[in-house]
């Protein structure tokens, strides 16, 4: 968490930014209240904690940016028995729950999240053109001419061919149905992320 972590100094400001490190800052607003800034340079997310005295103890508010844009907000509170966690939303409406832990030389965080299903935007399926039609939905059968006449229709002494009764084929062109997608020219493929669900949790 931001409160505990030690405030970077100048020249180590410096050398995370150009090595992809995590700076941290402390500052107040406007209305006295305490924040904590940490940056992560590599990733681009900068992480406020603006800290809060609230009538059952303190709660500190969240928010998370990267390049400039809000991706997150969320609230830090202390637990009944003891620990902090984090319970946060994300723009896209994904929730996320933080729980810390403090170590002898760093945090450990465990994180959930749950939500609708990025992949398939929360339909647990993908439309696809069926690939053994391309799309089209049938399958085109050739036809085969008539060999007595040539597909005329007609012989030499111009009677009606009685091979094929003067119409030149013997098996006329048509179409069938695709039996990959039983015509519809889409395939229906159920999404991996989510197993079809259109929702996703992690960790499972």
């Amino acid at each position: 968490m931001g409160r505990g972590r030690k405030e970077t100094g100048f020249f180590g400001t410096i050398f995370a930014a150009l090595t992809g490190g995590t700076t941290v800052r402390r500052t107040t607003t406007w209305t006295g209240k305490k924040k904590t800034i940490v940056t992560h340079w590599g990733s681009g997310k900068t992480k406020e904690y603006t800290h809060n005295d609230g009538f059952f103890g303190n709660k500190t508010t969240t928010k998370t940016t990267k390049n400039g844009r809000v991706v997150e907000r969320g609230e830090v509170k202390k637990g009944f028995f003891g620990g902090t966690y984090e319970t946060a939303k994300k723009v896209d409406g994904t929730k996320v729950e933080r729980n810390f832990r403090s170590g002898i030389f760093t945090d450990y965080v465990t994180t959930k999240q749950s939500g609708t299903c990025h992949a398939c935007d929360g339909k647990g399926t993908f439309s696809k053109a069926c690939r053994a039609c391309r799309g089209d939905g049938q399958f085109a059968v050739a036809g085969k001419h008539c060999a007595n006449c040539a597909g005329t229709g007609s012989l030499i002494d111009e009677r009606v061919c009685p091979g094929c009764h003067g119409d030149g084929w013997w098996v006329k062109p048509s179409n069938s149905p695709c039996r990959a997608c039983d015509g519809s020219g889409i395939h229906i493929e159920t999404c991996r992320k989510c197993t079809g669900s259109g929702l996703y949790h992690y960790p499972r």
